[in-house]
């Protein structure tokens, strides 16, 4: 992994907002449910397996150039693959917790009107993961593949 990648990480933000502002305004992607259930409990669900000096670790080994061990190497790509995981199955779990308490509040009243904007909300916690996927589990695991190929080699 490069320390390009912040600045890459950065421009696929700047056009991802470039985007998404062209389209309308940022603010329909703001939704701090979503963020609490996109990050904290990834992270929550990842701390019964790694602790926080290990969730680090995975992160760290990815920038090192030297002195990094190939155990070290798929812990971090282990790491990755189950935060995707995370990722995925948080998304779904919590775009269902929404569609259910917009099906539940609409039902029998004259709220079918909000209908989309409702149902927009819900569908936010999804591009937030994929959105992390993209920028941080594909990138990260990817570097420690490569990693891992590289030093196989030597």
């Amino acid at each position: 992994m490069k320390w390009s990648y912040f600045i890459v990480v950065l421009a696929a933000i700047a056009v991802i907002c470039w985007v998404t502002y062209e389209g309308g305004s940022l603010i329909y992607f703001l939704d701090t449910a979503s963020v609490l259930l996109i990050i904290v409990l990834p992270l929550l669900m990842l701390m019964a397996t790694y602790s926080p000096a290990e969730i680090v670790g995975c992160f760290a080994v990815a920038f090192r150039k030297e002195g990094t061990d190939l155990d070290m190497i798929e812990k971090g790509i282990h790491f990755f693959s189950l935060l995707r995981s995370y990722l995925i199955v948080t998304a779904l779990f919590s775009f269902m917790i929404g569609f259910i308490l917009i099906m539940a509040n609409s039902v029998g009243t004259d709220k079918l009107s909000q209908f989309g904007g409702k149902i927009a909300i819900s569908v936010i916690p999804i591009h937030y993961a994929l959105a992390l996927m993209l920028l941080v589990t594909i990138p990260f695991k990817a570097g420690l593949e490569k990693k891992k190929i590289e030093l196989s080699r030597i």
